[in-house]
């Protein structure tokens, strides 16, 4: 050790030459003084005594410095080297440290502590272990897919069932960052980077950081499934290496149950669509031919018919749309139109209806100037008459419905109110769905719908990446819809305007 021969250096220079050096100057100033050690043999004899004096004193001084710091060092030595390496050793009960006593109490004393906080360690490594098997005995047979992700977006820890739908095995996944194996879709088939379910909003001080609904999941092998994804930040996980728990509500089984049922619903309506059109061709034939010679009961029945084929035949059309709608093939052939005309023309159309309800339907023109909008004439006009028509069917007569346009953030909303039957609150979130319909009450009774109308109006509204929406205040006291047009922003064309500078 360094110490050690440092030490030794200065026992053997110091102790072995300062006393024969003084030794020899008293021998000196006596031969000076004296008639001592004038003769050779006096010469010879006072080398032998100093040679001896020289080496007893300085093996004397060396012992001395020996057992009081050498051997004391070499075994603090050894103990902060046992420290060092982890190979702890009892100290020899006989070590004569004297002045060291005390470092070697304390040295003791970190030695036992550090034996102490081992076992500690070890003890809490055992339990952690024991905690991760517990951990993956509970969640092994749990029949929803679950992911951890550790503090580098890692996989920690893939349950079977997440292994079911993805056919990703946990050994083949282990240590891979989560978007190099599975990657999540949302509804409009845009890709939801691990950057947005990963990281928690500032004002949300839940666990639960993300959620998202018939989130479609592909793995790095290409299997499809789908599923509810919810993703929870879990508190100091830090200190455990995991940055999320994924939980998915699988419902691969329940979409493709849902494609069986659309392609059955294609394929019947396919089938009766010819027929429909057949019988509608026949009828309206016959009315042409036949109306002035029928009976007032034949007419009436003739008429009840050909509206009950019209009424089949625009359920057959609807259901025919869900199912694009479904598969993402419902398309969009989109113009600049200026909207408040539109509305305007659309509104006249209904006129004769309202009338004969005895209801009073009005288009407020808007106050300001209203944006023009890029859309599907022919889709987005859907979505407006069936807004109107539901208007028209669940207002009582001497009722009052108004269509107004305004704006805001860059959208044109429309809105059709009604002082019609109104929607139970219970009713209002369920509007937008297949085949829905207000139970309960007079809104029931009015209803003579299929139930798909507000469903494929709101994928049309969205297909134009607006919103549509419902408000009521409760039953008997009429409703108000709406929906929003992203604005097409006014641009100068300069070509034009330097011809007419």
């Amino acid at each position: 050790m360094p110490e050690k021969s440092r030490l030794k250096n200065i026992a053997v220079y110091s102790f072995f030459a300062l006393p024969p050096a003084l030794f020899l100057l008293v021998l000196w100033i006596l031969s000076v003084n004296t008639s001592l050690f004038h003769s050779l043999g006096q010469i010879i004899l006072m080398i032998i005594i100093a040679t001896g004096i020289l080496f007893l004193s300085g093996w004397l001084i060396y012992n001395y410095v020996f057992r009081k710091y050498e051997a004391p060092a070499e075994l603090i030595y050894k103990v902060i080297s046992d420290i060092k390496s982890g190979d702890f050793k009892p100290l020899p009960k006989d070590a004569n440290l004297e002045e060291f006593s005390l470092l070697y109490q304390e040295l003791t004393g970190l030695e036992n502590a550090i034996l102490s906080n081992n076992k500690t360690v070890a003890s809490l490594n055992q339990k952690n272990k024991a905690m991760d098997e517990l951990f993956q005995i509970s969640l092994d047979p749990t029949t929803d897919p679950i992911i951890v992700l550790d503090t580098k977006s890692q996989l920690k820890y893939l349950n079977p069932a997440a292994e079911a739908i993805s056919g990703i095995r946990k050994s083949n996944a282990n240590g891979r960052r989560i978007d190099q194996f599975v990657r999540f879709y949302n509804k409009n088939n845009v890709e939801i980077p691990p950057s947005l379910y990963l990281t928690p909003s500032k004002d949300n001080a839940s666990n639960k950081i993300f959620f998202s609904s018939e989130v479609r999941i592909i793995s790095a092998i290409n299997i499809q499934s789908f599923a509810d994804v919810s993703v929870f930040k879990v508190a100091e996980g830090a200190d455990i290496d995991v940055l999320a728990v994924i939980l998915f509500h699988d419902k691969t089984k329940e979409k493709q149950l849902e494609a069986m049922k659309l392609d059955f619903v294609s394929m019947a309506a396919h089938e009766l669509r010819t027929p429909l059109t057949s019988i509608k061709g026949y009828i309206s034939v016959f009315l042409n031919e036949n109306e002035k010679i029928l009976t007032p009961d034949q007419l009436m029945f003739v008429r009840r018919i050909n509206t009950s084929t019209q009424q089949l035949a625009g359920l057959v059309e609807n259901l025919l749309s869900v199912a694009r709608v479904e598969r993402g093939a419902l398309s969009l052939h989109t113009q600049v139109i200026d909207w408040v005309a539109n509305v305007n023309s659309q509104v006249d159309t209904f006129l004769h209806r309202a009338d004969e309800k005895r209801i009073t339907l009005s288009f407020i023109k808007p106050e300001k100037p209203i944006p023009k909008v890029d859309v599907d004439l022919v889709r987005i006009n859907e979505v407006l008459n069936n807004l109107i028509s539901n208007a028209l069917s669940y207002t009582e007569p001497l009722g009052k419905i108004d269509i107004s346009i305004n704006t805001k953030d860059d959208m044109v909303i429309t809105c059709v109110k009604d002082s019609g039957k109104g929607i139970p609150p219970e009713a209002l979130t369920k509007l937008f769905t297949k085949f829905f319909r207000v139970s309960g009450g007079a809104a029931e009774q009015a209803s003579k719908g299929n139930g798909l109308g507000l469903y494929l109006s709101k994928a049309i509204v969205e297909l134009h990446h607006g919103k549509i929406w419902a408000e009521s205040e409760g039953a008997g006291k009429g409703s108000i819809f709406c929906f929003s047009l992203p604005a097409v922003k006014e641009t100068i064309d300069l070509n034009i305007l330097t011809k007419s500078l």
